[in-house]
């Protein structure tokens, strides 16, 4: 046996493997649910919205009694100069 030649011998043994996995999940929100965090939401907004809303009041009764302030001081000058308060 010494001068025997032993021929080459490939063996191809394929293995494979192959796993998927898909998973949906589907859920409804109930309409009562949506509504409690919109509320919630609001919750935490409307102070913020509230001092705005009071801030902007403030400036618009400021900005009025500047208007009355003027509209005073205005007739008071025309009644030192005697002229005719003009309506138009």
């Amino acid at each position: 046996m010494s001068g025997e030649k032993h021929p080459n011998v490939t063996l191809d043994i394929g293995l494979g493997a192959k796993a998927s996995l898909e998973a949906k999940v589907s859920t409804e929100i109930p309409a009562q649910s949506s509504g409690r965090l919109v509320d919630a939401l609001t919750d935490v907004i409307r102070p913020f919205s509230e001092r705005r809303g009071l801030k902007a009041d403030q400036i618009r009764l400021q900005r009025e009694e500047v208007l009355i302030e003027i509209a005073r001081r205005a007739r008071h000058r025309l009644e030192i100069e005697s002229q005719p308060i003009a309506l138009y």
